[in-house]
Parts: structure tokens; C-alpha cells; sequence
């Protein structure tokens, strides 16, 4: 048997909430291409399972400080990492030196990440949907690093991992992600905590970052794939965005990204290839920003670029609406 022990105890009580929906008012941010996605949604929920070991059940935590032993691949999270979803889309972050985001893309509203198991091939198309998003090397979709000679680069082994919800209720799902020991030089360490925050009424997940004890900068972006198109917005506005659209999901299909960026935090920097990324650099040591995937076969219902350009115009025009 292969035993893994959990520092925070594991607290086996049950934490995500009951499925069930609720009625959605239609957001400005819509184009035509979703006005009729207008029924019951589901509620924003975070899964966060572990298990002692290999032949353990999954259970929900509310908190956990990943264990030394942990390796890549040995199935302590059903997927890696921890997950959020709504009805229109599903999040993931693995939870190791990698650091990447990933996108669950839905085909149904209800919550589905915890019907994935350790045999769960997620990969594959199901009637609830898949992981749709390669992330290889890069950032995935908005996931952080820090830069070093002109890349994003992942945070690598850390001294520590730490992972916390804050809130789980029908409106919100909330969770921070703390991590410590960042070799950043042979002779310098840093500190990376991060909130990740997903409304029930929207695909956007909301960021804040910050930076302590370190001279490098945080760093994030999406992901290049030769069959996707970039889209970047246009200057002079407190927000912009960086996104991509075209037959890029493990699927084959349409998928779409986005990165929303405040200009008096970040800078965009154009395109890395030693990391597949098209490339954000952070300028303040606290940070905020948001991610969204639209695929083709979700609740958006967004089946061309023109559409998804539609979407991230209203939706740009709306932060710039609301930010001081």
C-alpha cells in the first residue's frame, strides 16, 4: 500500500455544496451568439479531494498543505490539483511545481468535476465534458510563474503548498493558494499567495496575486496552438485583454481563451517559445487579473471567433465601465 500523509489531517467532512440551480439574469457583457443560454445555472463550487491512499475513497478538505511526498502523477487529487466550476465552464490548477491552469470544458450545467475519479479517463469526450486544454510547458490559461531571461518559467520544488477555501456558497467559490520557497537564485527565495475567485452568473475567474522577498517578477499568459488565431485589444484603456480562438481543444473543436490585464499592473510582452506562451509580465508586487475558456460546445455557445470577439469587447467595455 502506498501511504500518503496529509499534514492538515484531511477532515474528512463534506464541504461543496448540494447541486442544484438557480435563475440567471441576462449579464451586459452577452452578445446575441449567447442570449439564449438564459436558464437555470448551476452553483459556483469548489472540489478539493484527497486520499490517504491508493486504495482510499476520495474526501472533500476545506484545507491542505501538500504533503513532501507528493509526486507528479500519483493520484493523491483525482486530477491533479484542485478544481472550481459553474455552469458554463470548469477550472483546475495542479497542485505541484507545475502551477498550471487548465480548463474542464461543460456540456451539461450540472457540477461534474467530482464525478471524476482516479480511473476517469478526462481526456476523452464524456456526456459532461473534458479537459479541452493542452498546457504542456506553457502557463495554461493564466496560471503564474515568474520570469527569468525573457520566459515564464514555473515555480518549480517549493519548500511549501498550501491550499485553503475561503468561500464555497451558492454565489461565489473562493480559494487561495499559497507558495513558499521559490528558488528564484542559487541564494534567493520568494512567496506567491493567490486568490482565485468564480461568480455562479459568469465564466470569468477572478485573480489576485502577490509577491513577497523577491526582485523577479510574477509572470503569467495562454498558451500557443498552431491552429488558434491571437486577438489582442486595442490601447488607452484601464483594462486590456490577450486571447486566442480557433480548433484548439483536445477535442478537436473551437475553443477560446482570454486574459483580462489592468496596464497600471502588467505588461504584455508578445510570445515566448522556450514556453509556448503568449506572455504577461506583472510591474506591482500585487496584482489583479481574470481568465476566461469559451469552447463551442458549452453554455456560451460560442461557435466562432467573431462571436468571441463580440464577447470580450462587451465584456472589456465593462471592467473599463466599473474600474476608477
Amino acid at each position: 500500500m502506498n501511504k500518503t500523509p496529509f499534514l492538515y489531517g484531511l477532515l474528512p467532512a463534506l464541504f461543496l455544496s448540494a447541486c442544484s440551480s438557480l435563475s440567471l439574469n441576462q449579464p451586459e457583457a452577452e452578445t446575441t451568439a449567447v442570449a439564449t443560454a438564459k436558464e437555470s445555472i448551476g452553483l459556483a463550487q469548489i472540489d478539493l479531494r484527497v486520499r490517504e491512499d491508493d486504495t482510499a475513497p476520495y474526501q472533500s478538505i476545506e484545507q491542505i498543505t501538500v504533503p513532501d511526498t507528493h509526486v507528479i502523477g500519483d493520484k493523491i487529487f483525482p486530477y491533479e490539483g484542485i478544481g472550481w466550476e459553474n455552469a458554463y465552464i470548469g477550472y483546475r490548477i495542479y497542485l505541484d511545481e507545475r502551477a498550471g491552469l487548465d480548463i474542464f470544458g461543460k456540456r451539461v450545467e450540472a457540477p461534474s468535476l467530482q464525478r471524476i475519479e482516479a480511473d476517469t479517463d478526462y481526456h476523452s469526450l464524456a456526456d459532461w465534458g473534458m479537459d479541452v486544454l493542452k498546457v504542456g510547458p506553457s502557463r495554461g490559461i493564466g496560471g503564474l510563474g515568474v520570469m527569468k531571461n525573457g520566459h515564464p518559467v514555473m515555480f518549480g520544488k517549493l519548500a511549501s503548498l498550501k491550499t485553503t477555501i475561503n468561500r464555497d456558497t451558492a454565489d461565489v467559490a473562493e480559494f487561495t493558494i499559497d507558495y513558499n520557497g521559490i528558488q528564484l537564485t542559487d541564494d534567493q527565495t520568494a512567496s506567491v499567495s493567490a486568490t482565485y475567485s468564480l461568480e455562479a452568473d459568469s465564466p470569468l475567474t477572478h485573480i489576485t496575486a502577490s509577491i513577497t522577498d523577491g526582485d523577479l517578477p510574477l509572470a503569467t499568459g495562454l498558451v500557443i496552438h498552431e491552429n488558434a488565431s491571437l486577438l489582442v485589444s486595442e490601447g488607452g484603456t484601464p483594462w486590456q485583454y490577450i486571447a486566442n480562438y480557433g480548433l484548439q481543444s483536445e477535442n478537436k473543436d473551437n475553443l477560446g481563451l482570454a486574459l483580462f490585464y489592468r496596464t497600471d499592473e502588467a505588461t504584455y510582452e508578445g510570445i515566448s517559445d522556450a514556453s509556448q506562451s503568449y506572455v504577461i509580465t506583472f510591474k506591482a508586487p500585487v496584482v489583479h487579473y481574470k481568465i476566461m475558456g469559451a469552447w463551442e460546445q458549452d453554455k456560451l455557445n460560442i461557435k466562432t471567433k467573431d462571436a468571441f470577439e463580440a464577447y470580450l469587447t462587451k465584456t472589456l467595455s465593462n471592467l473599463n465601465a466599473t474600474t476608477p
